[in-house]
């Protein structure tokens, strides 16, 4: 009884922090967009429509909804549970696909076709794809021509779309599959995060944050914009780095190597994979 007695009483300081934070994160992004309003009053140009963020409010309900409110209310409920019980493996695996799940219902809130849309674009990289007769010509003559190539392909690295090309060229071309690689590359930053945490910190920190790395906004992205595809391998390109830290001899080496292979890929897909100086 006295035992049971103490671990209620355990209880009741966690449960109140987690209340405290709850109320706290509330109410600063209800003072954030009552802020942000108002300087929208004072000066238009500032442009934020959604204060504090930069875009529009555009509320979507109705049966689409669905599929997002139970993959959260899954994760939100089953979460803390998955990360006592399950093998390490078992949780990163979990996570993951909840992580697709989790971009996938979210996407899926504006229409199946939104899964596929963004990339079909004129402004994307998959449009130029049809242009590339051969990969080492395109990537030889590609600072050349890059005023004639769409907004997004001319600000970044020419990767993305000799990625898509080859992708193509093994007989997976098309938006639908470009979509399913950008959606894979975008849920492993989530097992990439939780083995960095896992080899800085400690096993037990990194379950505990496995919920909120599912859940995380940039799920947004994920599902689809190629932003998740470059986000993905430079997250697993610092993970192997980290892991490989924790090493020593040929797997440390190894390891080191996958990343530093990566993280080279990683440049060839956008310019944020650099570090710089300010």
């Amino acid at each position: 009884m006295r035992s049971g007695a103490a671990r209620a009483d355990a209880r009741i300081p966690r449960t109140r922090g987690i209340v405290v934070a709850g109320l706290s994160w509330v109410a600063l992004v209800v003072i954030a967009h009552l802020w942000g309003t108002a300087l929208v009053r004072a000066d238009p140009a500032i442009n934020l429509h959604a204060p504090p963020l930069f875009g529009h409010f555009d509320s979507r309900l109705g049966l689409k909804t669905v599929p997002a409110v139970m993959v959260a209310l899954m994760v939100v409920v089953l979460g803390p549970l998955a990360t006592r019980r399950l093998s390490w493996w078992g949780l990163v695996l979990v996570s993951t696909s909840s992580a697709v799940a989790w971009a996938v219902a979210l996407a899926y809130v504006n229409g199946i076709d939104a899964l596929t849309a963004p990339l079909e674009r004129s402004t994307e990289y998959l449009s130029v794809v049809p242009q590339v007769s051969s990969v080492s010509d395109f990537v030889a003559d590609y600072v050349d021509r890059l005023r004639s190539y769409p907004i997004h392909v001319k600000g970044h690295p020419p990767g993305a779309v000799v990625m898509l090309t080859w992708v193509e060229r093994i007989g997976l071309g098309g938006s639908a599959w470009a979509a399913a690689l950008v959606i894979a590359a975008g849920a492993c930053s989530v097992p990439a995060a939780l083995s960095a945490l896992r080899n800085l910190s400690s096993e037990e920190r990194a379950r505990r944050s496995a919920p909120f790395l599912v859940l995380a906004p940039a799920a947004l992205w994920i599902a689809t914009s190629m932003d998740a595809l470059f986000a993905g391998v430079s997250a697993v390109a610092v993970a192997l780095v980290v892991v490989a830290l924790g090493r020593s001899g040929l797997r440390s080496d190894l390891t080191a190597a996958a990343g530093g292979l990566l993280g080279g890929c990683a440049l060839l897909l956008t310019y944020g994979a650099a570090p710089s100086r300010r």
